[in-house]
């Protein structure tokens, strides 16, 4: 009588042990990294920047988007899968940052925490911008959130220079944004989202590194025609855009380059003008379609005197002076805006298509000609 409860006692001790195995030896055979993962929750940032540590992709049935950080089959880290043969085996890309001097960058990515996940996560790329690039930012980039835009200039995965595309998309580390990748003079001008690529391939641990003559400010929510209503400078333009009957054009199609004209450049043309386009449809979208290049044009990729053919069917010049960049007799304000569609350079005038001009716009004497090409 007396064994029985000792059988017992073996018994349950059998299931506590099979249970703690269970719960805590298949936690290490799925995620042999266990401890060091444990240690580092606070250096994964959530894909959406919503919280810094792995709990939300548990609590939402691992439906976050930071697959990358660990390794499918093993649920191991293992940072230096996929590389190429060739990158260093010691220096990580906070380290490699370090060590090209680019000190505003690394400051700002140990300030945003960031640090801690470029240091062994990956693969990346990193995208940098010298210490001058960050002084000479234009005032709006500081309207970004900081982290945001550190998110913006790291892509998952390695993207060498001889293996990228004209109009590539990579995506970044900030959810649902992409960095578009173009090639201009020959492929002697490697551009991110137009920012010019100065010294390409250098080589990490955990990925690559390409620095930048500027820094991306131009974090985009959408396509050209939602930043175009977005933007108080562009009531005209967008109320113009929505009577001409190509508001889904621009937002569905693409890419393109739009040079779109403020309020202050509508202002300048006569009031007759104006509200003689603004109440007909057929030469407000011939005019409007003057504006839209069916192709990405970066100010890094433009020439003197380039003449890009518009989906109006003609074409505009391009000249650069001490000034500026010019398209026809119109000078590009804020360039660059990088869109999910392509890119929109704001311009102070309005343009009209060779066959226009003002008196006959007003008097209604012409039968424009539409010509299509988006």
């Amino acid at each position: 009588m007396s064994k029985r409860p000792l059988c017992h006692l073996s018994t349950l001790g059998l299931v506590v042990g099979l249970i703690f195995f269970v719960t805590t030896g298949c936690c290490l055979i799925t995620f042999p990294n266990y401890n060091r993962l444990t240690l580092k929750l606070n250096a994964v940032p959530d894909a959406r920047g919503l919280s810094s540590n792995w709990l939300p992709y548990f609590n939402s049935g691992g439906k976050q988007d930071y697959s990358i950080f660990y390794d499918n089959k093993s649920g191991a880290t293992n940072p230096r899968r996929n590389l190429p043969t060739g990158f260093g085996k010691r220096t990580n890309l906070v380290e490699l940052a370090k060590k090209l001097n680019l000190t505003v960058l690394v400051d700002l990515l140990e300030k945003t925490k960031l640090d801690n996940t470029l240091d062994h996560e990956g693969p990346f790329t990193l995208f940098a911008p010298t210490n001058e690039a960050f002084a000479n930012r234009p005032s709006y980039c500081d309207n970004v959130p900081l982290k945001d835009l550190l998110k913006y200039h790291v892509t998952r995965k390695v993207h060498l220079s001889k293996d990228l595309k004209n109009n590539e998309l990579l995506w970044t580390l900030l959810s649902y944004r992409e960095l578009r990748m173009n090639i201009y003079k020959n492929g002697k001008v490697l551009t991110a989202s137009g920012r010019h690529i100065i010294k390409p391939d250098n080589m990490a641990s955990n990925g690559a590194l390409h620095i930048l003559k500027d820094v991306i400010c131009s974090v985009y929510i959408g396509s050209a025609v939602l930043e175009i209503n977005r933007c108080p400078a562009y009531s005209i333009l967008s109320k113009a855009v929505n009577v001409s009957g190509l508001y889904s054009i621009l937002d569905d199609f693409g890419p393109f380059t739009v040079f779109a004209p403020t309020d202050e450049a509508f202002n300048k043309l006569p009031p007759e003008t104006l509200n003689f386009l603004l109440k007909n449809a057929t030469a407000l979208r011939d005019v409007l379609l003057y504006h839209v290049v069916p192709e990405v044009w970066y100010i890094a990729g433009l020439e003197d005197g380039q003449l890009l053919k518009t989906s109006q069917g003609t074409k505009l010049k391009v000249t650069e002076s001490a000034q500026g960049v010019k398209v026809n007799d119109a000078m590009i304000g804020l360039p660059d805006a990088a869109v999910s569609n392509g890119v929109v350079h704001s311009i102070n005038s309005v343009l009209l298509p060779p066959s226009y001009s003002q008196e006959q716009v007003v008097f209604n004497k012409i039968r424009p000609k539409v010509n299509i090409s988006v």
